[in-house]
């Protein structure tokens, strides 16, 4: 029986999502130490901001970096109006390309192998996705190295719905279906923005279900 849990969210903007995994795991009854919670966030702002938030629980770590599938400095985009929606590619439909920042980038599988996040059976793993328009690189990257069946559950956006949004990067959507369904990785929708709440998955039935909890 897995016993601990880690959700690796990837895209956070102000991190709706953390405060879902923790209202979660308090309902599952766990204590802090049962449980850790890695944010990514590239912009900024975003990153500062989680960090605020969540500055009071200690299992939560918020990381201001991008990720993609290998180790560099990246540029991102800003949103035209200084909202979500930043991206490593200029071409995606609601960036300005003259506006960036720049971030370092990691390929998240080397993180958590180096870090010592996927070595423990014991731990349940989640993984989201909402990183406007890595996705492909980053389950690539995912699958290469071998380490697809390391995450017990996949969230996030639709599947591959930012990848729509640039246009080179279009041709790559049916790719990341196939190289999912090849695989069978089957991610949910979980968002928690108010206009989403309603599609997303309902996370703690599913853990529930999946870790046979009945506290």
């Amino acid at each position: 029986m897995k016993t601990n849990f880690l959700v690796v969210d990837l895209g956070l903007c102000e991190g709706n999502e953390i405060q879902g995994y923790i209202d979660v795991f308090k309902n599952l009854g766990l204590t802090m130490a049962q449980y850790r919670i890695l944010g990514f966030e590239a912009f900024p702002h975003f990153a500062s901001y989680c960090r605020d938030r969540y500055a009071e629980n200690p299992s939560v770590n918020i990381l201001n970096l991008a990720v993609t599938d290998c180790q560099e400095n990246v540029k991102l985009y800003l949103n035209y109006g200084g909202g979500p929606g930043n991206s490593i590619f200029p071409d995606k439909n609601n960036v300005d390309s003259n506006q960036w920042v720049e971030t370092k980038a990691i390929s998240i599988i080397e993180f958590l192998r180096d870090g010592g996040f996927l070595d423990d059976p014991s731990t349940y793993r989640i993984l989201k996705l909402n990183i406007e328009g890595c996705e492909y690189k980053i389950v690539r990257d995912v699958v290469r190295r071998g380490y697809h069946d390391v995450f017990d559950l996949w969230i996030g956006a639709e599947v591959g719905i930012d990848l729509l949004k640039i246009n080179s990067l279009k041709p790559y959507y049916t790719r990341l279906l196939k190289l999912m369904e090849l695989f069978s990785i089957n991610q949910h929708f979980y968002c928690l923005d108010d206009r989403f709440v309603s599609r997303s998955i309902n996370l703690e039935k599913y853990i529930r279900k999946a870790c046979k909890l009945t506290n």
